[in-house]
């Protein structure tokens, strides 16, 4: 009877040794998921120290957004490490976590998107006016666009990323609801809370912002 008692104490402990283990190392992953890398620059142009590499890539394993984020962008846009589809697999998983810079950069790949039509067409712009519509509301389209851009300048970015001529939701020279014009007078190009706005309009600039980033003419 004794002998039964201390292996069921023994047991108790070590499933209790087990669980807090188990939950330090969740709480451990949990940190990992979202530490801010804002001080990390997004292309190392110079070898970095064995302890960054390794927090970097632990930050990776933890699936911490700004990390998929930034290698999306790279596997996107980067010549070093073009491979657009895995890339553009990349942003959306961190888009549908709530990236917002993820949601802005795919949204303008969808709505810039040559290759489809019909159907599959409606779908993806449908679900790039999905985030363009949470960032509009969450007014931070100004800001996803300046983070964007800081990123792409860090790059040697692709010649290939967007192929064929430029391609707008509508011709905004017959609108009278058009972005930078209300009410008979002009507005400041980031006014972007304006909700009477036309919407294509608006997301026609913010494609016109888009492709001047990639260069394209």
């Amino acid at each position: 009877m004794g002998g039964s008692r201390i292996l069921m104490k023994r047991t108790s402990s070590t499933s209790n040794s087990a669980q807090e283990t188990f939950l330090m190392l969740s709480q451990h992953n949990y940190i990992y998921q979202q530490v801010s890398l804002q001080k990390f620059p997004l292309v190392h142009w110079f070898p970095i120290s064995h302890h960054q590499s390794s927090f970097l890539n632990r930050c990776k394993e933890c699936d911490n957004l700004e990390s998929l984020f930034r290698e999306g962008m790279l596997q996107f846009f980067s010549h070093i490490q073009f491979d657009q589809a895995q890339g553009f697999l990349t942003l959306q998983n961190a888009a549908q976590e709530g990236h917002k810079e993820a949601m802005y950069v795919v949204a303008l790949i969808l709505l810039c998107d040559h290759k489809e039509d019909g159907l599959e067409r409606q779908r993806k712009l449908f679900q790039a006016l999905q985030y363009l519509r949470f960032l509009r509301m969450s007014e931070c389209v100004v800001r996803c666009r300046t983070r964007v851009q800081s990123c792409l300048r860090e790059m040697w970015i692709h010649n290939r990323v967007i192929d064929g001529d430029k391609k707008f939701l509508y011709d905004s020279r017959t609108c009278e609801k058009g972005w930078r014009i209300r009410r008979g007078r002009w507005e400041l190009l980031d006014d972007e809370n304006d909700m009477n706005m036309c919407e294509y309009c608006r997301w026609d600039n913010e494609l016109k912002f888009f492709y001047r980033m990639l260069n394209v003419h």
